[in-house]
């Protein structure tokens, strides 16, 4: 009998396993090993802006900060249990121009973000200023000398998403839990959760916290309907081996790619965003689009050494908006997904308020637009 069973050991689910343990009950992670993790392919930038846009501004704004803001609490404690190989840095972020009518967005950019913000959102972010074209060619050495401007957010940070997940399952291992690999199914008696079996093999328990990213619309096909589908994203990892390249800023551009830097000298960029079901598989067209577009902007990295590609599912809801909250009708049930390609800013917050749901405990949040039964099936 464990107190509670995590069904994925993605960001989400080791984050909702760590709250579980870290609240003092027992937990037990389940993965069924998928290609594809939208972990192990997420490029790692954390920044609470990638996901404002015009349908539910506010709300994915709010829910984007709680998410880039709980690192500080998540990084703190995982330090206090040994675990601080996670590849997470604040190394700014800056928004690149390539044409005229790209330039305009980042004026109207600046202007937004120059004005009245929260003040949780303004203290993140850092004094946002525009750069000149050699200010910005001089924090990273392969931009193209052809931009037209630059902004430079100061306070984004990047997250090595494979090396956090190791760091987590690490410290769910030393407080003591269990990490099991197999396929977990629900067990349910009259309307409540019992038990979840693993490839033949039951674990007793009252409390389920499915974090299965894009496999969970397998399961709750009645509840989630279509409001979930998996999107192919290929990332390609690049080796540009320079001096102190590892702290330069994420470079994004408003119309392309994003690129990113990690020790000791790992470039990534992409990515692309496919609606091809769990096709798992690096395409030609996939890896030339993400090259031709990041070459567009940083045409330095022409000479970079290719590494690998990677593919990864991400679960993109209808609205955009993550999957959180209590199972209706099946007592015991907590559903956690819908992140898209926003897994590693969002998924260690939505993976607390998850575990903090599944223990009867208040989540910190106002969860109603983010209630799972928001695509359910009216049959």
């Amino acid at each position: 009998m464990t107190d509670v069973v995590v069904v994925g050991a993605g960001i989400v689910g080791l984050a909702a396993a760590y709250e579980v343990s870290r609240l003092g009950y027992g937990v037990t992670v389940v993965d069924a090993g998928h290609q594809g993790r939208a972990t192990d392919a997420g490029a790692g930038i954390v920044n609470p802006l990638d996901l404002v846009g015009e349908q539910s501004a506010a709300e994915r704004e709010r829910v984007a900060l709680s998410g880039a803001t709980y690192y500080r609490e998540l990084l703190a404690r995982l330090a206090d249990d040994g675990e601080t190989d996670h590849g997470y840095a604040t190394v700014g972020q800056l928004v690149v121009a390539t044409d005229d009518a790209e330039d305009g967005v980042l004026e109207a950019l600046l202007a937004r973000l120059s004005g009245s913000l929260p003040a949780s959102l303004a203290d993140y972010l850092g004094p946002v200023r525009r750069l000149t074209v050699g200010e910005a060619a001089g924090m990273v050495p392969y931009l193209s000398d052809g931009i037209r401007g630059a902004l430079l957010l100061p306070g984004i940070a990047r997250v090595d998403g494979q090396k956090l997940a190791v760091c987590l399952a690490s410290a769910l291992r030393k407080r003591g839990a269990d990490v099991r690999h197999g396929v977990g199914e629900l067990v349910t008696v009259a309307g409540e959760v019992v038990a979840v079996e693993v490839d033949g093999e039951r674990i007793d328990t009252g409390r389920v916290i499915d974090a299965s990213g894009a496999w969970a619309a397998a399961r709750w096909p009645r509840l989630l309907g279509d409001g979930v589908t998996p999107v192919r994203g290929q990332i390609v990892h690049l080796s540009y081996p320079r001096e102190g390249i590892a702290t330069t800023p994420v470079v994004s551009n408003v119309g392309g790619p994003y690129i990113l830097a990690f020790d000791p000298d790992r470039i990534v960029t992409g990515a692309t965003h496919e609606r091809v079901g769990f096709d798992y598989r690096v395409t030609a067209g996939g890896q030339a689009d993400v090259l031709t577009t990041a070459l567009r902007v940083a045409p330095g990295l022409a000479d970079a050494t290719m590494l690998e590609t990677r593919v990864g599912f991400r679960p993109v809801s209808r609205d955009a908006l993550p999957i959180v909250g209590a199972v209706p009708g099946l007592a015991g049930a907590v559903l956690a997904t819908g992140l898209g390609a926003h897994g590693l800013t969002l998924g260690p917050a939505v993976g607390a308020i998850a575990a903090r749901i599944a223990v009867g405990q208040d989540p910190g949040h106002d969860l109603t637009a983010l209630r799972p039964d928001r695509f359910a099936s009216p049959n």
